[in-house]
Order: C-alpha cells, then sequence, then structure tokens
C-alpha cells in the first residue's frame, strides 16, 4: 500500500512519471498487483487526492510536535 501511496503521489505532483510497469518492478511486485493497489488505495480516499487545508495543517501540527 506504501507503493502505491507513493506512485499515486508521484502522479499527482509530476507531469513527467514512469509507467507503472517501472514501479512494480521497483517495488517487487507485479504490474496487476500494483494497479489493483492503487485502485483500492484511490477507493479508500473516495478518488479524491486533495486535501483540505484544515486537515493538512492539523497532521502538520501533530507530525511537528511528534519530533
Amino acid at each position: 500500500m506504501l507503493l502505491a501511496a507513493a506512485v499515486l503521489a508521484i502522479k499527482y505532483n509530476e507531469d513527467d512519471y514512469y509507467a507503472n510497469t517501472f514501479y512494480a518492478k521497483v517495488g517487487g511486485i507485479t504490474l496487476e498487483e500494483l494497479n489493483q493497489l492503487e485502485y483500492d488505495f484511490l477507493s479508500l480516499c473516495n478518488f479524491s487526492m486533495a486535501i483540505k487545508e484544515k486537515r493538512f495543517f492539523k497532521y502538520e501540527d501533530y507530525l511537528s510536535n511528534f519530533s
């Protein structure tokens, strides 16, 4: 799931990115598994990659206090 999150973050933020075959090979999983993980991750996020500002600052505060 971490690999899928990283791949989706790259796709969301970058104009140019590698094909899923590359990410699957780097992650040591099959292309089909990566595609399914991507779909599952997006499904859990209700197919929305944007984060509301209030939630962003909440977790930013949490992480800054954590260290």
